[in-house]
């Protein structure tokens, strides 16, 4: 891509506290996970695309280098063609759908990521993290362990709004950002789904055949917020589309009229996205996946569909008690998609 034509991509200048007050003013119901990440924004102010001449801010609540922000708008118009005059790129395909990022230099090393916490965090806020962390750990091979001398590390920290880098930047520290609205298990998971390497469901390559982006309803300087990864820089891993993710966000996400934004092929899915706050059957697949989880196991079983191999080499299918996503295929059906971890939010519930 020519320096001329990422322009007027970069002049987008700032996701407007204002604008993102109509959103949630004109909506009236349940706050989903997009609108609690967004009303802590809101309170510390932390709403501008470009939070200085190094770090870009893009939807919600996903913090990039400004050089990996300009590599991924490059691959996205080479897959999808041009941007349009907002920025915006088009529908263009020319390759196979992908999810969670592709570049394993990005994964944690020897699948731990070490943490550190910031000491204004209460003892309430250090119970959801580790509420949050026992559940990655308990359901992946990834560890998170309290940093000891480790180079790269995430430091969960006081910051503006809810937002993470996806993935290890393999530069040391790197902050989770947790305002005081962040700080319940269900949102600390989102967040931790970031930097273990999640981007959001809604911008999946293949989403386009599991909703329908409303573009009407969003506002052109904002709809870079529902972008499609390229192909090029993430991997589905063979995990399907998942409207129970607890990456993906709501309904009316970016929503400056009260409409809907995105509308689910299935309309039995409508009221469910967004909703999550535990992990999801398929969030836990993937992040196995990512990991290679079951590459210790010298015999490796052969599990019934949807089920997967564990770090425990066990066949794990979808769990059927509220709060378990998974659980060891055989054992109760195992074939529903469980309800996830929690109920509440932002503001006092659990992710």
């Amino acid at each position: 891509m020519r320096n001329a034509q990422l322009s007027p991509r970069v002049a987008v200048v700032a996701l407007t506290a204002a604008v993102c007050a109509v959103w949630l003013s004109e909506v009236s119901h349940a706050q989903t996970m997009d609108e609690l990440i967004n009303s802590a924004a809101n309170e510390s102010k932390a709403l501008e695309l470009f939070q200085d001449d190094s770090v870009v801010l893009r939807e919600l609540d996903i913090l990039e280098l400004r050089e990996d922000y300009l590599a991924l708008a490059r691959a996205r118009e080479e897959e999808f063609g041009p941007p349009d005059k907002d920025g915006n790129y088009g529908e263009k395909r020319r390759r196979k759908k992908r999810k969670g990022i592709r570049d394993r230099r990005r994964r944690w090393t020897n699948n731990i990521v070490p943490y550190t916490i910031s000491s204004v965090m209460s003892a309430s806020d250090r119970r959801a993290i580790q509420q949050a962390f026992d559940d990655w750990n308990t359901y992946t091979c990834i560890q998170f362990k309290p940093r000891t001398n480790e180079r790269n590390y995430i430091h969960l920290q006081n910051g503006a709004g809810c937002s993470s880098y996806v993935g290890m930047l393999g530069r040391g520290q790197q902050p989770v950002n947790l305002a005081r609205g962040c700080r319940s298990k269900g949102i600390i998971i989102h967040e931790l789904g970031h930097a273990i390497g999640f981007n959001h469901e809604q911008t999946r390559y293949d989403r386009d055949t599991y909703v329908t982006i409303v573009r009407s309803n969003i506002p052109g300087h904002l709809y870079y917020n529902f972008e499609r990864y390229p192909q090029s820089l993430t991997s589905t891993h063979g995990v399907p589309y998942d409207y129970d993710s607890v990456m993906h966000y709501g309904q009316y996400a970016f929503s400056t009229n009260g409409r809907r934004t995105i509308i689910t092929k299935d309309p039995a899915k409508q009221n469910t996205i967004g909703n999550r706050f535990g992990h999801s059957f398929g969030d836990v697949k993937l992040a196995n996946a990512m990991y290679s989880c079951d590459s210790g196991c010298a015999n490796r079983p052969s599990c019934p569909s949807p089920g997967f191999v564990d770090k425990n080499c066990r066949c794990m299918c979808p769990g059927t008690r509220s709060g378990v996503p998974v659980q060891p295929c055989g054992t109760g059906g195992g074939t529903g998609g469980g309800t996830g971890g929690g109920t509440g939010g932002g503001t006092g519930g659990g992710t």
